[in-house]
Formats: structure tokens, sequence, C-alpha cells
């Protein structure tokens, strides 16, 4: 009797396991059918559903995806594993990507296309854009991305060339305690919200290394969702049309419940050219922004002209002339913290100030 016993709970095992990938698979194109119903009803899918594999279509105006499904895939080891190829219309690329969903409920995605061009008044041109995105069962997310080169210009001459651009994101949500209690009783208090750490390397043609190090502390989720839909929002309609101001007021909305929750932006190290060094922290709770450093005038000079050219779109020998009027006039305030030697091209910088709303 006990053999027979042992005998059937093999063969349930192993129907079981048999049975595991066409459940998968039936899972996944029923998610994905009432996902593409709800956010692209207008789309074409064309689904093909096997035992251990299936093929999907996805045709619409946006993009057009053709995917592959391993149900209970072995490599990589996981309960699904999908590759695909996505032709997006705006911008306009071929992206090949890979994912899968690892025993642990983790999500790992990995990204790339031969280039990529994102239009508009600055336009971003990417060459081998490529990203890898972990989203974790605890709320957290890992999010690292690379090029080989990337163009950011204008229509009136602004130019910056990045060589290698790096990126890495880490995003965790806290919920409950802080750090456990120290050696003397003392306990930290309660923490919630979530906090994002974000580390950018690139280096301009023939100059050294930049590097961006920033920290934002005390972010709510709920309201971090806000702000996002109402940019969302401005993004995606005519600029001075009722919905754009509807947006810039709903961003305007949710910034000032952010900071009135806290949240911080420190950071912690910004090294340009490899010839300035700076530090600050942005405390929107209490408007204060806080900057030290010291390095190369030049180096500071050119960064500064660069961004006030593609943000305000002024022709770069104007945005030169600003840069180093707004310089000048920082230098010669009466409590003034920034010290300049121009015999030797160099600048200290100290301040504390509060920022005008």
């Amino acid at each position: 009797m006990k053999k027979w016993l042992l005998i059937i709970i093999v063969l349930l095992v192993c129907l079981g396991g048999l049975a595991l990938p066409a459940a998968i698979g039936w899972w996944i194109e029923d998610r994905a059918t009432q996902a593409v119903a709800e956010n692209r009803p207008e789309a074409d899918l064309e689904w093909h559903r096997g035992w251990f594999r299936s093929n999907a279509k996805i045709r619409s105006d946006e993009v057009d995806l053709d995917l592959q499904f391993r149900h209970f895939s072995m490599q990589p080891p996981g309960w699904l594993a999908v590759n695909g190829r996505a032709l997006l219309r705006e911008p306009l690329a071929s992206v090949d990507f890979s994912a899968h969903l690892d025993p642990t409920g983790d999500t790992v995605l990995n990204a790339s296309a031969p280039s990529l061009e994102v239009p508009g008044d600055v336009a971003w041109h990417y060459r081998r854009p490529e990203i890898d995105l972990n989203i974790k069962r605890d709320s957290g997310i890992d999010l690292s991305g690379r090029a080989e080169r990337l163009f950011i210009l204008d229509a009136v001459g602004n130019r910056l060339v990045l060589d290698r651009p790096d990126l890495a994101a880490e995003w965790h949500e806290i919920s409950g305690p802080g750090s456990p209690a120290s050696d003397r009783g003392e306990s930290n208090a309660i923490q919630t919200g979530a906090r994002v750490q974000l580390t950018i390397r690139a280096s301009r043609p023939d100059q050294p290394a930049s590097r961006l190090d920033l920290a934002i502390t005390n972010i709510d989720p709920a309201t971090l969702e806000q702000l996002l839909a109402a940019l969302r929002q401005i993004g995606t309609s005519q600029a001075g049309s009722a919905a754009a101001g509807l947006g810039a007021i709903g961003a305007a909305s949710a910034w000032q419940q952010l900071a009135a929750k806290g949240i911080q932006i420190r950071v912690t190290g910004l090294e340009l050219d490899g010839q300035l060094m700076l530090s600050g922290a942005f405390l929107p709770q209490t408007n204060r922004l806080e900057i030290s450093g010291e390095g190369a005038e030049s180096t500071l000079l050119d960064w500064w002209a660069i961004v006030l050219g593609l943000t305000r779109r002024l022709p770069p020998e104007q945005a030169r002339q600003m840069a180093r009027i707004a310089l000048d006039e920082l230098s010669a305030g009466r409590e003034s913290a920034i010290e300049r030697d121009r015999r030797r091209n160099h600048i200290m910088i100290d301040f504390d100030t509060a920022v005008s709303r």
C-alpha cells in the first residue's frame, strides 16, 4: 500500500510539473489580453499559446511589439521569460529587450537599441543606449543605463557631447522603524516614504570624467505619483492650452505637498571635468540652498553657460556672457561666500541662502 501511495504521489508531482508551464501560459495570456484592452483598446493583439512557449504580436499607432514567452524558464531560471522587439513610432527606434520573473519574485529587464533620438526644442541623441531594470519584491528598484555617446543640442547652436554616459539609480521605500537602537538605548524615529540614490558619470570629449552623486530622501510616493502624472499631462498637451495649464497647477500643488512632507535633495558630490568639485543640498521645507566647493573658474563658466543656453534657448555666446555676469554679481555681493583668484583661474564657493519661491 505504501509503495502504491508513493507511486501516486510521484505521478501527481510529475503531472503538476508538466501542467505548470501550460498554466503560466494561460495566466500570461489572460493578463496581457486584459492589459491591452484596458490601456490600448484600439490595438490589434494576435496570440499563439503553446505548452512551454507562446508568441504574441501587438500592433498599435504608437508601437509594434513582437514577443516570445518561455513558460517556467530554465535559462535564465524563473517562472517566466520573454524576449522581444519593439518598433516605436515616436521617438522612432527599434528596441530589443528581454525580461524574466525569477524564483524570488523579482522582475529583471534589459533593453537596448542601436540608437535613440528624442526630438524637441532640446534634442537628445543616444548612440547604442542600454538599460537594466530590477524590480524587487521588497519595493526596491535598481536601474542602470549606459550609452556609447550622448548628444544634447538645440536649434540655436548649443551642443553638449558626452562620452560613455553611465547612470545608476536605486529606489527604496521605507516603512517602519529606523535603524536599530544604539548601545545607549536610543532609538530612531519612525521613518516612512522613499529614497532615491543616483549616480551619473560621463566625459566631455578630450576632458577628464565628470560625476554626480545625488540623494533624494523623505519622498512621499503617492504625492510623487501625482507630480509625475501632472508632468505627463504637461508633456502631452499643447503649449498654452487649458490642459497644460491644469497640469502646471497640479505639478505646483504636488511639489508643495512634497516640500511640506520634508523632501530633501542632497548633492553628495559633483565633479565637473575633473577640475571643479561641489556639494550641496536643497531643503524645500525650509527653502534653503547650500553649496560649497572649489576648482577651476573656467570649468564652472563652461557648464553654467551650457545649462543656461539649453534651458533658456540662448545662443552660446549670450549664454556665456549671462553666466559671467551672474558670477560677477554673486562674487561682488556684500555677504558673498564666493572667492575668486583669477590669476590662478581658481574659485571657492561656500554659501547658505534662502531660495525665492
